[in-house]
């Protein structure tokens, strides 16, 4: 081969390195600028997550004395990021994890009516100065039930929760989940709900308009606020560590 011909053979080599080059540098800059897009639309949502004596009787009984305060955090962990995989861009921060047995409004039959058990978590939270990004979220040690105009009979549900209340009131949702086996479906389903999700747990496109709507028209957070927020994560997390 020719000295002319290496050469053009070198110049050639080296635009193909340096196409390659661009071109890998062009997508990781678009990749960077969308992964930070999506973070600078992240709306936090504060979740004050709960349980009830039942429950933490029976989760004590089928864990093995697990941390109940670490497994309801992970919950929330895998059902935030199965909102994120789905494109609706929200951050949970769990802000508190404890025992109440103060929610729950009954039937005269002794059931839980989970209808007037939502509005008493709303009235609740009014009370404690909840923002309108706050979500109460009580983990179920007891069947609930709702009764619908339309219906005659009760319905018992694996979860519920106020209906497309995020952003505009203090949210409240009810979930039933069996201690220890980390399905987060019912808890996914009902924090869809509280932003205009149809409770479906695989979104439509319809639930990700509504939902997006919704995250779109909250207000920005507040920056000193949110470092407050994570700050506090970070110590609950090291208590449970």
């Amino acid at each position: 081969m020719s000295a002319v011909h290496q050469q053009l053979e070198i110049m050639r080599t080296l635009c193909v390195i340096t196409f390659l080059a661009l071109v890998q540098f062009k997508v990781f800059a678009v990749a960077k600028g969308k992964k930070a897009s999506l973070a600078n639309k992240t709306v936090v949502a504060r979740i004050k997550m709960s349980y009830d004596s039942n429950y933490s009787s029976n989760f004590a009984n089928k864990t093995n004395q697990q941390n109940i305060t670490a497994y309801l955090i992970k919950l929330v962990k895998k059902a935030e990021e199965h909102f994120n995989k789905e494109s609706i861009m929200i951050m949970f921060n769990v802000t508190s994890v404890e025992e109440k047995n103060n929610y729950f409004v009954f039937y005269e039959n002794g059931s839980v009516n989970g209808m007037k058990t939502l509005e008493n978590m709303q009235t609740i939270a009014r009370s404690e100065g909840a923002s309108n990004k706050t979500i109460y979220c009580h983990c179920s040690g007891n069947t609930f039930y709702a009764a619908y105009p339309s219906k005659v009979e009760m319905h018992r549900l694996s979860d519920m929760a106020t209906n497309s209340t995020f952003c505009h009131a203090p949210s409240a949702l009810l979930f039933v989940n069996y201690p220890g086996h980390g399905n987060y479906r019912s808890l996914a389903k009902a924090l869809g709900t509280t932003m205009g999700a149809r409770n479906n747990f695989y979104f439509t496109p319809q639930d990700k308009a509504a939902m997006n709507k919704t995250l779109t028209s909250c207000p920005k957070e507040n920056k000193r606020r949110r470092k407050a927020d994570q700050g506090g994560g970070r110590r609950r997390k090291e208590a449970v560590n």
